[in-house]
């Protein structure tokens, strides 16, 4: 997952610096940059914090998010989220005896999922768009682990696979250039509590 991943945002990448340069000399009035209705943007970002910081988890694969945003109104737009992380528990702990358990006696890492639809409300002046909106979402876990009795875990933390429906708020900030590239940055729970990356307008 770690490889598909990064060639999730290495093709994101090359893609919009492609594209940005073709479409660049046919953009460049101030009028196309406004926020409107039946826009299409695609949004592709890393996370600063993991969701999973609380458990004293290491990241391993540093959070990715992927997102499709489509403007109904030049204030309210609709969208699809999906995101990945990838985390290991690390430091000595206490299981539920209180036995010390060292962190080279165990393995517990989760990949974790999360893919879901979200509504967002806009506030735009010129270039700059601050927004902020709810997610429906659906997320999974997959854990990999030595730990073979519930009991010995680490204190606190959990090792079953769930799945599990989930709601979330956000709010967010977004500067959009010329050439259709964008940045944005945004706070609110995902596959990171915090997120920057790129946009781009299709």
């Amino acid at each position: 997952m770690k490889n598909i991943a990064n060639l999730i945002l290495v093709t994101f990448t090359l893609f919009l610096f492609v594209t940005q340069s073709i479409n660049a000399q046919n953009y460049g009035r101030q009028n196309d940059l406004r926020y409107k209705a039946g826009q299409v943007e695609l949004q592709a970002g890393i996370g600063l914090v993991s969701t999973f910081v609380s458990m004293n988890a290491k990241t391993k694969t540093p959070p990715v998010n992927l997102m499709l945003n489509y403007r109904v109104k030049e204030f309210f737009s609709v969208g699809a989220y999906f995101g990945y992380s990838s985390t290991a528990y690390s430091g000595n702990a206490k299981d539920i005896h209180g036995n010390v358990v060292k962190e080279d006696e165990f393995k517990l890492r989760n990949e974790f999922y999360l893919t879901g639809l979200r509504v967002q409300g806009h506030y735009s002046q010129g270039q700059v768009d601050f927004y902020g909106g709810a997610m429906l979402g659906y997320n999974f876990s997959r854990i990999d682990t030595n730990i073979t009795d519930v009991k010995n875990r680490p204190e606190g933390v959990l090792i079953e696979e769930g799945n599990l429906i989930t709601y979330s708020g956000f709010i967010g900030l977004k500067y959009i250039t010329p050439s259709k590239l964008g940045f944005y940055g945004e706070v609110g729970y995902g596959a990171s509590i915090v997120s920057v990356g790129l946009t781009y307008r299709l």
